[in-house]
């Protein structure tokens, strides 16, 4: 279940890890609100979808729904539901109403869950194990409720890095594609155009390198969702620097831009309970800048695959791209422990193989235990 009105990291985590165990043999169904990006894509990937069922009705139409959807979870004997997010993760556990199969709540968000009555029951007692992103949900999240440690799991995003690599393209023919100079230093911020990606942190700090080093340059490309390329580029003007931006829109294949940078850029000053593009950026073996920032610092290891600096720290996030401009070897290093960092971490069929380990043990403890509480 992964009712995202958007495709963020969560509901990319969640249909990377629906298109995989499917292609490993698995039946697989997909729910979510109709037409939601996230179902568009499971669509194309070929996966079963789930769309009948719609939870943001009013309270008066909500208990019919509920009824409606476990009456269809219990018809259509499913061995264990996963649900991505609180609502879900809600309507799921009153749909099942205390029976059938193991009920997993895979975390991919930073909001904290609340520890009111209601929702330790919900966590403690009639949820079968939780699935975390990132370590960091560990100690900040979990910490105020009693569940075993072996319901707490740690499934790290996967990533198919030699896939992954295999469609990026010449990055010379990319910079001559967008009028960047072939010689300049180029800086990327890639993702959606919101504030909590940033974005003016960026213009900030490479305002700060501007002056040092006029041959460079930095491209945003992204969806609006709160900010504007008109915002932005007013920003940039402000501060002197509009020549050296170039703002671009969102990317249906971002490897060809990525492949063309030599700083990947993550300014993110909240959020990143995921940081899909920390993956993609080393993926690629694109040296990284980044925030000291939930789970970018997992990902990104400080010094080995890029810089990590203080969020919302212009200062210090001009410095570290400065750094990599005046030591071209520590840029390439970085750059080239990319690869090897989400092949050991964040790989696609370690991710599965994890899950599936999981999936396996429930199924067989509830088969076992005849019931859906855990003690």
């Amino acid at each position: 279940m992964v009712t995202v009105r958007w495709y963020n990291a969560c509901a990319e985590y969640a249909i990377n890890l629906s298109a995989g165990l499917a292609a490993r043999g698995h039946r697989v169904v997909v729910a979510g609100f109709a037409d939601s990006p996230p179902l568009v894509e499971a669509r194309r990937r070929g996966l079963q979808v789930l769309d009948a069922y719609d939870f943001r009705p009013g309270p008066i139409h909500l208990p019919i729904t509920i009824h409606r959807f476990g009456r269809y979870l219990r018809q259509s004997r499913f061995d264990l539901i996963n649900v991505h997010r609180a609502d879900d993760h809600v309507a799921a556990a009153l749909a099942l109403g205390g029976q059938g199969p193991p009920l997993v709540r895979t975390r991919g968000d930073v909001r904290p869950p609340r520890r009111h009555l209601l929702n330790r029951w919900l966590y403690e007692r009639l949820t079968a194990a939780h699935v975390l992103a990132a370590e960091f949900m560990r100690p900040r999240f979990y910490a105020g409720f009693r569940i075993g440690a072996e319901r707490v799991v740690t499934i790290r995003p996967g990533l198919d890095v030699e896939a992954f690599r295999s469609g990026p393209g010449n990055r010379w023919n990319v910079r001559d594609a967008l009028g960047l100079p072939r010689g300049a230093r180029i800086v990327g911020v890639i993702g959606r155009l919101a504030e909590a990606k940033g974005h003016l942190v960026a213009l900030e700090a490479f305002s700060r390198l501007a002056g040092r080093f006029p041959d460079a340059r930095l491209v945003i490309a992204g969806a609006p969702e709160g900010l504007t390329p008109a915002l932005l580029w007013e920003r940039a003007q402000h501060l002197g620097i509009e020549r050296l931006v170039k703002l671009l829109p969102r990317q249906d294949d971002i490897r060809p831009l990525m492949s063309a940078l030599d700083v990947g850029l993550i300014a993110s000053v909240s959020s990143e309970a995921i940081c899909r593009v920390a993956l993609e950026y080393q993926a690629l073996g694109v040296p990284v800048v980044g925030s000291d920032l939930n789970s970018i610092p997992e990902m990104v290891v400080h010094g080995k695959t890029g810089l990590i600096v203080p969020p919302g720290d212009p200062t210090a996030m001009a410095q570290a791209i400065e750094r990599l401009f005046l030591e071209p070897q520590l840029a390439e290093r970085l750059g080239a422990a990319g690869p090897t960092q989400v092949r050991e971490n964040y790989d696609l069929p370690s991710m599965l193989e994890q899950t599936e380990a999981l999936y396996r043990r429930l199924v067989r403890d509830r088969r076992l235990n005849g019931g859906p509480v855990i003690e």
